[in-house]
């Protein structure tokens, strides 16, 4: 080892020894470095050297800083005799802190920094690569600063051009006297220092109006620098894609376009303005996918989208943006050739090519590639798949379906690379040759594993014509289909079945394929929503619609997609305009039915046409922002122009995908799209086609736009109305006045169950929820209904007609809004108390807010002042923490917890820390979520907490 380093000590005695001749006497920089990078060939050093790019940087600053000194450094980064990263992160730390001393270096480093910070492509060729890396890393210490432990070069490098901006951002704040007013140090050193030796000696400036001059230049080119960073084609298209991939996974809304078209715009419009080659924007986008994954690794639990969406996005509707990219260059190239030589053929463009090697290089980025824990079984079996085509051993889905990577003789571990490479395959971008890329599978096997059972119900089974038995049907739904012509059998069957058959097939549908079958996701999306829409038989003659007969099919597909993740992976793909409109059709039928039948499932469960028109109400509501606060809403039947989505504008929409595919020949996402639309009428549809809703709709913006009128004694609602607050309140006496009498002026009673449980049509009993809710809550006000019974009542409306609770909603949205009744204490005694842990979610908002700067209003003055909340707050909230925590439940919480959270957001503080402290006792699991968004309302009730964290936020955290 001494022995080694002393030679080691030789080789840079001699280079830095023929250094320093060579510019003593001037010579050519060509000359100096092909001299130098023969020496170092032979003594066996690998170019580009990391050892030279130290001695070089330390021989100039500062003892040698003259020009014909940066002249060879300047040559040896351009024949890669060094590497220009690790070059540039030692001159920013050495340099940036002497620009105003050394004005003429400032001014050099940037010109380097011009010339070969952006040819990131290039320099990621180099030999060495990961080695400099991770030099660079020790240099600028990044996975300190930015917290992150990275080993990847890929990832590596995106920290160390953020670190060239940031260092430049902060020099030119401390030039112009702008850093002094941030609260924090820089993260690397930029604070002007002094030369020990003689600076116009050094640089022979004899003037310092010329040193004064050029610091002015050096902050406007620094400025320069920065814009060309944040504009570059290789640095623009990750945020871009980032921003894009994370509003697609915002819960609080849904898309009526799909995530695959507003993507390809972007990438087109980036591909445009930055002259970006194709394989730098395939890339960005799969690296801002990957980490979309990652974000969600050890996930908050809570009523939102999480990992399934997340992958979704990853797996499917990237693999589909590429697919359509490079289809749209495959066929302008054979239209071309068709018009020229009358042949077809396939034509591989440019964009494949690049697409494949981007694919290739994210092997290179291995912590953005493990996969989640969920997602491991199905990881290892496409590294499994692999390994056994490049063993030879050519085996068939039966068998494949049966085997396990434990069975394997050695390790199969897969991760998101192989599911990427598989669903790529899926879609015909890549071919089978992958499996032989470098570093792909881990090795070879001889033979089979002997201890799998030689047939399992699985798919190959279904494509066989075996039945669909129970076990077949379970095995069918826990896991996904892998071809377009399994789900389309499952298609055929939903469509051509009998009843059973209908019912098994939908619930297959709603399954794994639709979670996770990311190869065929987008034609499980489409048949679901197709099959909400069944077509009229040919021999049908009855009155009723024919939806009616279906109505065991369409609850089953109606309670298989009502999870938050599914409802937000129809978004993605773009279908929740012909999502709406299907259910627009059955909540017409169901809600006009009087509930005197019912159907009996497999199950042996019983449902009704409430039960059917409920699942689709709570449904049809989640696709636009039924839960955000009134104020945001216009008054009349109209709300004003981009406030959201609404009935109208969906089935714009959607009668616009009608008219696209003509419009649009080569775009396969509007040709789906359109085929998908054209399924349920081949015609536009407006919402003056559903009466019934466009009343109850109207009735629910007049309802938000000024308070309860209308309701006359003797009408029909009139009597709705009074039956409805009998059955809610009949175990309640109060000698000769009834609840009714609130609003009614009249009482009504009946021991008759029959009467208490009406038979009404939905629809019907929607148009009295609001002045039922209305009375209730006067009452309650006035001292004629304790709360206990308050919230006792409005639960049986809601178990009695679940979709009431919808209406419900939107009343108390309003009434909070109008701020015009009195807040209660929260004491335990007549409302839920929040005590409990109310101090504990205090201390926790703090915690999360203490790197902020901001501070949080004390919950409760002095410690001994009952919480209060508005009383239509104080008896949502209570509703909603009668509710189970069940599957049957969660699709009507997941309507109504959003619209509680922004409820209470909107409240003066406390109310949200109250809300999250009471659903916190109610659900512990979620503690995590409800605190997190209660810490976000500080903001929206002080000025001062805005503007300390804008400060924070804008400053550069110290090192």
């Amino acid at each position: 080892m001494e022995v080694a380093t002393q030679l080691n000590g030789t080789v840079w005695d001699s280079i830095l020894g023929q250094t320093k001749v060579a510019q003593e006497k001037g010579s050519d920089p060509l000359l100096w470095s092909i001299q130098v990078s023969s020496n170092l060939s032979s003594f066996g050093i690998t170019l580009p050297s990391l050892e030279l790019a130290n001695h070089l940087v330390s021989h100039i600053l500062w003892e040698n800083n003259v020009p014909i000194a940066w002249k060879f450094l300047e040559k040896a980064l351009v024949l890669k005799i060094v590497p220009p990263f690790l070059v540039l992160g030692l001159l920013s730390t050495r340099v940036i802190p002497y620009r105003r001393s050394c004005p003429a270096a400032f001014r050099l480093y940037m010109e380097l920094l011009k010339r070969h910070a952006f040819s990131l492509k290039e320099s990621t060729n180099l030999p060495n690569y990961q080695k400099t890396m991770s030099a660079l890393d020790k240099v600028l210490h990044l996975s300190q600063i930015f917290g992150v432990q990275v080993k990847e070069a890929g990832a590596l490098l995106v920290l160390f051009v953020f670190s060239i901006v940031w260092q430049l951002v902060d020099s030119a704040l401390d030039d112009e006297g702008l850093l002094q007013l941030t609260e924090n140090d820089p993260r690397w050193p930029v604070k002007p220092q002094d030369m020990d030796v003689d600076v116009h000696n050094m640089y022979e400036e004899k003037r310092k109006e010329y040193n004064k001059r050029l610091q002015t230049i050096n902050v406007i080119m620094a400025v320069e620098l920065i814009g060309q960073f944040l504009q570059h084609k290789s640095v623009c298209p990750l945020a871009s894609f980032g921003y894009a991939t994370r509003d697609a996974m915002d819960g609080s809304q849904v898309n009526a376009t799909s995530a695959v078209e507003i993507i390809t715009g972007l990438v087109k419009s980036l591909q445009a303005i930055n002259a970006s080659s194709w394989h730098e924007i395939f890339l960005g986008l799969w690296m801002a996918a990957l980490r979309l994954v990652q974000r969600e690794r050890d996930p908050i639990e809570g009523p939102v989208p999480r990992l399934d969406t997340r992958l979704s996005m990853l797996l499917s509707i990237t693999t589909l943006v590429v697919a359509d990219l490079v289809e749209e260059e495959e066929s302008v190239a054979i239209d071309e050739i068709e018009y020229g030589l009358g042949i077809k053929h396939q034509v591989p463009g440019k964009r494949r090519m690049d697409l494949i090697f981007s694919i290739q290089n994210l092997h290179g980025y291995q912590s953005l590639l493990t996969p989640p824990q969920s997602v491991i079984p199905a990881a290892n079996q496409a590294a499994t798949k692999a390994m056994m085509f490049v063993s030879g051993i050519n085996v068939g889905t039966p068998y494949f379906e049966c085997i396990s990577t434990m069975d394997m003789p050695i390790n199969c571990s897969g991760s998101l690379h192989h599911l990427i490479v598989e669903a790529c395959i899926a879609r015909n971008l890549l071919d089978t040759s992958a499996y032989f890329w470098p570093g792909y599978v881990n090795g070879h096997i001889n033979q089979l594993p002997h201890n799998v059972p030689s047939q399992v119900p699985g798919w190959s089974s279904l494509m066989k014509g075996a039945s669909l038995t129970p076990g077949m049907i379970d095995a069918l739904a826990s896991t996904p289909a892998s071809s377009f012509a399994e789900i389309e059998k499952v298609f055929e069957i939903a469509v051509k079945g009998s009843s059973d058959e209908r019912i098994a097939a939908a619930t297959i549908l709603c399954g794994a394929s639709l979670i996770r079958g990311w190869n065929i996701q987008e034609h499980t999306v489409y048949f679901i929503t197709r099959l909400l829409s069944p077509p009229v038989p040919i021999d049908y003659t009855d009155n009723e619609s024919h939806l009616i007969s279906y109505a065991p099919m369409l609850n089953v597909l109606l309670v298989g997609i009502a999870p938050v993740d599914c409802v937000q992976i129809f978004s993605l793909h773009g279908v929740v305009p012909e999502l709406a409109c299907s259910l627009m059709t059955i909540c017409e039928v169901f809600g006009s039915c009087v509930p005197n039948i019912s159907w009996a499932i497999t199950t042996g469960e019983q449902i009704s046409a409430h039960a059917v028109f409920s699942n689709a109400f709570a449904l049809l509501l989640k696709l636009w922002r039924f839960n955000h606060p009134p104020i945001e809403y216009g008054v009349g039947d109209v709300p004003p122009v981009g406030s959201q989505l609404t009935p109208e504008y969906l089935l714009l929409v959607r009668n616009s995908h009608l008219v696209s595919s003509g419009s649009f020949p080569k775009d396969p996402n509007r040709r789906r799209l359109a085929q998908v639309a054209s399924s349920s009428s081949p015609g536009p549809i407006f919402v003056d086609s559903f009466p019934k809703l466009k009343v109850w709709y109207r009735q629910h913006l007049a309802c938000i736009a000024s308070p309860l009128t209308g309701l006359v004694n003797g009408t029909p609602v009139h009597h709705t109305v009074d039956t409805l607050l009998n059955m809610m309140f009949r175990k309640i006496n109060r000698g000769n006045q009834s609840v009714t009498t609130v609003t009614s002026g009249s009482s009504s009673s009946s021991s008759d169950d029959g009467y208490l449980r009406p038979k009404l049509p939905a629809w019907d009993i929607l148009e009295a929820v609001p002045f039922v809710a209305d009375a209730a809550l006067t009452a309650c006000a006035h001292g004629r209904l304790s709360p206990r019974e308050l919230c006792t009542g409005l639960k049986d409306l809601a178990d009695y007609l679940p979709a009431t609770l919808a209406t419900i909603v939107s009343y108390f949205s309003a009434e909070v809004t109008r701020g015009v009744w009195k807040s209660v204490f929260m004491n335990g005694t007549d409302w839920p108390s929040p005590a409990a842990n109310l101090s504990n979610v205090e201390e926790q908002i703090k915690k999360i807010l203490a790197a902020t700067g901001v501070d949080v209003p004390s919950l409760a003055a002095g410690g001994s002042s009952p919480a209060t909340l508005p009383l239509p707050l104080a008896a949502f909230v209570s509703l909603t923490i009668t509710y189970k925590l069940d599957k049957a439940s969660q699709r009507f919480l997941d309507l109504a917890g959003p619209a509680l959270e922004s409820l209470a957001a909107g409240c003066p503080w406390p109310c949200m820390p109250i809300v999250a402290s009471l659903w916190t006792q109610k659900a512990k699991r979620w503690s995590d979520f409800l605190v997190f968004s209660a810490s976000r309302t500080v903001f929206l009730h002080s000025n001062d907490a805005v503007v300390n964290f804008s400060k924070v936020a804008l400053a550069p955290p110290s090192a």
